[in-house]
């Protein structure tokens, strides 16, 4: 029994929430390796979603007024308001071969229709990640696959492309609980188009709060460790791992 409370004290310590800074010194991506990107909803200024990797990140931008989301405050948290006309751009600085793992904290406000999450900036360097009008969680980078039912509150999303081993999780990290897995094509990526697909239509509408994409194919320890940092930092996304 003690040794049991000894664990859990040790878990405890290391899932430790921590406030609204990088998390350095606690629970942060930047702990797990690969780190390509990551944007948050504090990072953000009209028009210009600044990359919270302190070396090598990119910034997002818009510089028409009307195609930029909004800064709000969301479950106690800065967040993005997009309006379904709203999009992102930017470059990731390198061309982007799989596998890339990406995660999402967001909410869909609205499932009418094709919604994108994230796209490249061209037909053909793409990895694109959104619902459909079924509604299904839809991702494609060359080849379309359609899975689960997305619904209109906060979530936790994770999205492996790796090939015929590419994975989607929602909410759930654990390698059981994974909602789709086979081959969405082989498509690698240069640049990001957040909010709406590359030509800018099939907008999202709702909020969100982060992106985070990895180089690599992450594993459930992996999973597990970008999720805790998630949960703690946004304590109402329903995320287990």
């Amino acid at each position: 029994m003690g040794s049991r409370r000894m664990v859990g004290a040790g878990l405890m310590r290391r899932f430790q929430p921590f406030g609204t800074g990088d998390g350095s010194g606690g629970l942060s991506p930047t702990l797990v390796a690969g780190l390509l990107e990551w944007w948050r909803g504090d990072s953000y200024t009209a028009g210009s979603w600044a990359s919270k990797r302190t070396s090598g990140g990119h910034t997002l931008t818009q510089g028409t007024g009307a195609l930029q989301p909004v800064a709000v405050t969301r479950a106690s948290l800065p967040a993005l308001q997009f309006d379904g006309a709203d999009l992102l751009v930017g470059s990731l600085g390198a061309t982007i071969a799989q596998p890339v793992t990406y995660y999402f904290i967001l909410e869909p406000t609205s499932l009418a229709g094709t919604s994108v999450w994230l796209d490249g900036d061209d037909a053909t360097n793409r990895q694109f990640i959104g619902t459909n009008v079924t509604p299904n969680y839809l991702r494609d980078s060359g080849s379309t696959r359609n899975a689960g039912t997305p619904t209109t509150a906060i979530h936790g999303v994770c999205v492996i492309f790796n090939g015929a081993s590419g994975a989607l999780y929602v909410d759930n990290m654990r390698t059981a609980s994974v909602v789709d897995t086979g081959d969405t094509g082989a498509n690698s990526i240069d640049a990001v188009s957040v909010g709406a697909n590359f030509l800018g239509s099939n907008g999202f509408v709702g909020f969100m709060w982060e992106v985070l994409i990895y180089q690599g194919a992450h594993t459930a320890a992996q999973r597990a460790q970008v999720a805790a940092y998630l949960k703690a930092r946004n304590p109402t996304a329903p995320l287990v791992f």
